[in-house]
């Protein structure tokens, strides 16, 4: 049994190939996404430590500029105006309108009538 050469018959073997073929060019396709998927992940944190980077150094200038900033002092008249300016406004709900009937019309029809005869 040693240099016996065995032969075995495939049936349909261009189809069998090209669905082989197939096969590997969809791993290969999948491989290039998953590929640019790692790309785009580096390029996202480098962009998100540049991100942070920026907010530390804007949050650093921005506490400098209130350091600097001179002292605010307002007088009792303004900061009482500004208190009510602040003050929560309460609204008041009117109950719905119940849309007029013709009944309701013909009222109102009515007693502009009597109100211009009471001005006679």
């Amino acid at each position: 049994m040693g240099n016996e050469a065995m032969h075995v018959g495939i049936e349909e073997p261009v189809q069998k190939r090209k669905e082989v073929l197939n096969v590997a060019i969809d791993s290969i396709q999948a491989l290039k996404g998953f590929e640019l998927y790692k790309k785009i992940n580096k390029e996202k944190d480098v962009y998100r430590k540049h991100f942070i980077q920026v907010i530390k150094e804007l949050s650093i200038a921005i506490n400098a500029f209130k350091e600097h900033m001179p002292p605010l002092y307002v007088h009792k008249e303004e900061e009482e105006k500004a208190e009510e300016q602040t003050k929560p406004v309460i609204i008041k709900k009117q109950p719905p309108k119940k849309p007029k009937t013709h009944f309701d019309e013909l009222e109102d029809d009515l007693r502009v009538l009597k109100e211009k005869i009471s001005r006679l």
